[in-house]
């Protein structure tokens, strides 16, 4: 594998791994919606051991998977609470990673 290839991939992965979900305290409810806000702590699991990004305010999540087999990067959209697949028509998507040095 193209070690030039792989750096970008490895660098978001690291970057994506290091984003904290700062919702994963609360449900949710939101006002005016019926539901009541709960009390426990709820986190979301991806399902594949990727790292979750959060899209929104928690209405969809990416997880990033690396096959290092394939020397690919696989991206799977998924719901709010990462238990459903959501399928969408586009074949691909364009994903910007910046590498950054750290000391």
């Amino acid at each position: 594998m193209n070690i030039k290839l792989l750096t970008p991939f490895l660098a978001l992965a690291l970057s994506l791994s290091a984003c904290k979900d700062k919702h994963a305290d609360h449900d949710h409810a939101k006002p005016g919606d019926g539901k009541k806000a709960s009390a426990h702590k709820h986190e979301h699991t991806p399902p594949h051991g990727g790292p979750p990004v959060v899209l929104g305010e928690e209405e969809y999540h990416l997880e990033f998977v690396r096959d290092a087999a394939a020397g690919k990067l696989q991206c799977y959209l998924m719901d709010g609470h990462m238990d459903k697949f959501v399928r969408i028509a586009a074949p691909a998507i364009e994903v910007t990673a910046m590498a950054t040095q750290t000391a």
